[in-house]
């Protein structure tokens, strides 16, 4: 056995110590996110197995061990529904077929990539998915995207992309192995810390399943929407507007429907029937009126342009750019600035 260790093998190392501990913590730390944390630490450690298998083969150590490969990636997947606040179902057992197919070693090596790349694809879908239906409930989107978890599949398709051409013309060009394990090791290396970050700073995400589930206002919900006019809703844009709803940070569909007595279901049917969008641009364009109007007050005076946007609403800087930009089609400043030279 050579113990000879390299840079690309030290950046092994620190990949399985760090994956190791940070497993550890998602495991056993109780959290409000616990199952989504067990699955993000099972996932973890598969990849410090996976990287510890790639290390002793790098070091010419002939022991057979179980290829984690086939378990990281399943694992995600699960991490992601069930931080989504979906029902993780029996059919899911589906993602473990690459790994019973190694055990039994009844499929092709290659299929096994074929799975993996299939899991990567339905994890774009759910995330895509969610990303649809998230506006409808928020007014602020931020955080609650999971666009980290992009990242970490385009890294995994690029992983996939980077095994396929070795696999064509590794054997013949050894430097070619050596670029792309050196790529592969720093790449992990850094998901991994990328994964920890994240993982500790994502908010329980999310509270999508309880906004399917909340309990309504004892109001009698609306049978027929037609029977809901366009003076009913009329009614509630003047409630939102007199009592501000909008200038809370963290208003969401559920909440308001409660202030104003109203089915949830009912109030989101209005709003995309009567205003061509979802809850989030029906908030956030009180918001960018708020802030127009706040520009053009005495407030602009002694208040930065991030402060009148808390004022009206926003909860980060983020978010309030994008918004606006979207609806103005400039920054906020070049509308500061164009207010200025009018006056």
């Amino acid at each position: 056995m050579n113990f000879e260790l390299h840079i690309i093998n030290i950046v092994d190392l620190l990949s399985i110590s760090t994956a190791f501990l940070l497993g550890l913590v998602f495991v056993f730390v109780k959290s409000k996110k616990n199952k989504s944390n067990i699955f993000l630490g099972l996932f973890l450690w598969s990849l410090t197995l996976e990287v510890f298998t790639t290390l002793v083969s790098s070091l010419d150590y002939d022991a057979h061990m179980l290829d984690s490969s086939t378990f990281t990636i399943p694992l995600l997947c699960l991490y992601i529904v069930s931080v989504l606040g979906y029902r993780i179902h029996l059919w899911y057992g589906l993602l473990l077929l690459p790994c019973i197919s190694q055990v039994i070693d009844i499929l092709p090596f290659s299929l096994d990539w074929i799975c993996n790349i299939g899991v990567l694809c339905f994890i774009l879908y759910v995330l895509a998915s969610h990303n649809k239906k998230i506006g409808a409930y928020y007014s602020d989107i931020e955080n609650k995207t999971l666009s980290w978890i992009k990242g970490i599949v385009y890294v995994y398709l690029f992983f996939h992309g980077l095994w396929i051409i070795e696999e064509w013309v590794g054997d013949e060009v050894e430097i070619i192995r050596e670029l792309f394990a050196s790529i592969s090791a720093i790449l992990t290396l850094l998901m991994i810390y990328w994964v920890g970050y994240k993982g500790v700073s994502q908010p329980g995400i999310f509270d999508i399943k309880i906004a399917h589930q909340q309990v309504q206002p004892k109001e009698k919900p609306v049978a027929n929407l037609s029977e809901i006019t366009i003076d009913v809703f009329q009614d509630i844009n003047n409630k939102v507007l007199a009592k501000e709803y909008y200038k809370q940070a963290d208003i969401t569909i559920s909440k308001l429907a409660n202030e104003l007595s109203i089915n949830e279901k009912d109030l989101s049917r209005l709003i995309n029937d009567h205003t061509g969008n979802n809850f989030y641009h029906f908030i956030n364009h009180y918001r960018v009126e708020e802030f127009k109007r706040l520009i053009h007050s005495d407030k602009s005076h002694y208040m930065s342009l991030l402060g009148l946007a808390e004022e009206a609403g926003f909860a980060s800087k983020s978010t309030f750019y994008h918004v606006f930009k979207s609806y103005e089609g400039m920054t906020p400043k070049q509308y500061f600035n164009k207010r200025k030279k009018s006056e």
